[in-house]
């Protein structure tokens, strides 16, 4: 990362594959650069986002992604945004929230009412206004550029709403 070589971070990447401690490694890495790194290896790493997010969540946990974002792009300078998130009743209860957000009501809804609504004790559909501080980069582009997402620091989140439940269904 610090020299610049993309491909040789793309072969680490692969090697780490199915390594949860090799991700969280990794990340802690980049979140201690001194320096931002290149446009050009930020957009990698968006991609690297965007594609395998939630693999790379549950490979290294949530912090660990949250500070290697902090590190990696300038600071948000916008203001604080209202935002929504499909969760697991669980995740609610314990405030282990994900990065990736939303402004979309109607996106978080199909959220928490497919994937999570299969999760032990149901889901949520949450919502917050995130202060400025909480919000680490509003995504535009990418795959999945209907979602409206964006990514939050969950530590520095005020008051997280529930506005709708829905029960544990299976599949």
């Amino acid at each position: 990362m610090r020299a610049g070589d993309i491909d040789a971070f793309l072969a680490c990447i692969d090697a780490f594959d199915g390594s949860g401690s090799g991700w969280r490694r990794l990340l802690r890495r980049v979140a201690r650069m001194p320096s931002p790194p290149s446009a050009e290896f930020r957009a990698v790493f968006l991609d690297l986002m965007t594609r395998s997010g939630d693999h790379l969540r549950q490979e290294a946990g949530d912090l660990p992604v949250i500070d290697a974002l902090r590190a990696l792009y300038p600071p948000y300078r916008g203001r604080g945004l209202r935002l929504y998130r499909g969760e697991s009743a669980r995740n609610r209860r314990r405030r282990t929230y994900g990065y990736s957000w939303t402004r979309s009501r109607e996106v978080a809804e199909c959220f928490a009412t497919g994937l999570h609504q299969t999760a032990e004790g149901g889901s949520v559909l949450l919502e917050t206004d995130a202060p400025a501080a909480a919000i680490i980069r509003v995504v535009r582009g990418g795959l999945h550029d209907g979602e409206r997402e964006v990514w939050v620091d969950r530590r520095l989140l005020g008051h997280v709403r529930v506005l709708k439940r829905y029960p544990q269904r299976s599949w």
